[in-house]
């Protein structure tokens, strides 16, 4: 088996998706933002695979060739994980292909299909209609008209702001599930909202083990505010995962489980978003959402999407979930926006509203995975996950190590910022 890496070093990404487009018969290409990886087993002939590239878009790429000759495409798979929890897990499992949170690794497929049932906060999946893997976007040409009011809002984001709020979620040094501490910090979270105006209240969720034995109780803390347009009013949801956990035992609560990137930072940013819309009377009504179980299996947004009534399902125009924010990781600052069709215009609009308001790079992925989005768009709902970029660079997830100190409030700021300006064009009209 030969894979080859088309690095583009043209900066226009018309040519990446071209490339990716020229594919033959007898090879798959995937894009991983501006790079195409082309696998192709070893009886193909080279002439054959090298007849479906033209030659114009040839030179504009950086080529770099591997040679398998122990593996056939068959055991190819895509691996997508949140930091290196996949290589934590499986260090033996051999890596073929690096973009970090984006993956190709050599494995036996009957052994892949056990691991896409894992808990484990990384899923495994066949090259099958793997096409575009994520999209890396470029300058946006047409920027859109920002009203006055949301301008206001987004210039209202505090860094500071968050990094108190933050401060005050990992003092507690673990938020698992099924301490004492999650709940007290619930307690403590929700007197701050009803003190910025929001109707609040607790709805328990039940959490089980990986053999789905129920061990304990849990909760999630909603606030909302109606819109001047109620009955009628759009829903907008802004959500994020309250809880830690520490890798060495997903149920174990006596762990020291700081979380402050996975997930205070997510938290904090609710917390912040919900502090910037606490004096906006808009059209339509916003719902903030701090789950609790999603470290062990999603349990909080799942058991809130099964208990939503048809017509809030109906009201729903978008998700955004906010998972690991706060760390810097790459040059230029980076945020993945990752959804899937159903969310396309979600994510579209939120690249704008980046370019609008933030110098971030944008990359935008529809393979949604192991965060509070996912159940959202099982139901074919809106929904949308924002995360640092190259999320692959911070390995001390699930640890005692994600601490304060690794946090950049500047950085968490701009995906804030990109967050606010997009929900601020559907709660003002003012333009």
């Amino acid at each position: 088996m030969k894979i080859k890496i088309y690095k583009n070093k043209s900066g226009r990404d018309a040519l990446t998706r071209d490339l990716r487009l020229a594919r033959s018969l007898e090879s798959v290409r995937m894009q991983f933002g501006n790079e195409i990886v082309e696998i192709t087993d070893d009886s193909i002939a080279n002439d054959s695979r090298e007849q479906a590239v033209p030659q114009e878009h040839v030179e504009n790429f950086d080529i770099e060739e591997q040679v398998h000759e122990q593996y056939d495409s068959s055991k190819v798979h895509l691996v997508l994980q949140k930091g290196r929890l996949f290589n934590m897990e499986y260090p033996e499992i051999p890596v073929l292909y690096d973009r970090g949170r984006f993956q190709l690794v050599a494995i036996e497929p009957d052994e892949a299909k056990n691991l896409f049932n894992s808990d484990v906060c990384f899923s495994v999946r066949s090259l099958k209609n793997q096409g575009v893997v994520f999209h890396q976007h470029s300058s946006i040409q047409r920027l859109p008209q920002i009203s006055a009011s949301e301008q206001d809002l987004v210039e209202s984001v505090d860094a500071n702001q968050f990094i108190a709020m933050l401060e005050l979620l990992v003092g507690f040094q673990n938020r698992h599930s099924l301490s004492n501490n999650y709940l007290e910090v619930v307690d403590i979270l929700r007197e701050v909202l009803n003190n910025l105006g929001y109707a609040t209240h607790i709805e328990p969720i039940d959490i089980f083990d990986r053999v789905n034995q129920f061990v304990g109780k849990s909760a999630n803390l909603i606030a909302q505010k109606f819109g001047q347009n109620h009955p009628d009013a759009r829903l907008i949801l802004v959500t994020a995962h309250l809880d830690s956990v520490n890798l060495r035992n997903q149920l174990d609560n006596s762990l020291i489980a700081p979380g402050a990137d996975d997930n205070g930072s997510g938290s904090a940013g609710v917390m912040e978003m919900a502090r910037v819309f606490s004096q906006l009377s808009g059209q339509h009504e916003i719902k903030f959402v701090l789950f609790g179980g999603e470290e062990q299996n999603l349990f909080g947004s799942s058991q809130y999407v099964e208990n939503m009534a048809p017509e809030e399902k109906a009201r729903l125009v978008a998700v955004i979930n906010m998972d690991m924010i706060g760390v810097r990781n790459s040059t230029p600052s980076t945020v993945l926006i990752e959804g899937a069709s159903v969310s396309r215009n979600v994510m579209d609009a939120l690249a704008l509203r980046a370019a609008v308001h933030t110098d971030l790079l944008v990359r935008t992925s529809e393979n949604p995975f192991a965060s509070d989005h996912v159940p959202f768009i099982n139901e074919g709902l809106p929904a949308v996950l924002t995360i640092e970029g190259d999320d692959s660079q911070n390995s001390v997830i699930h640890t005692p190590d994600d601490v304060l100190s690794l946090i950049n409030a500047d950085y968490a700021e701009k995906i804030l910022k990109m967050n606010v300006g997009y929900i601020a064009s559907l709660m003002v009209d003012d333009i």
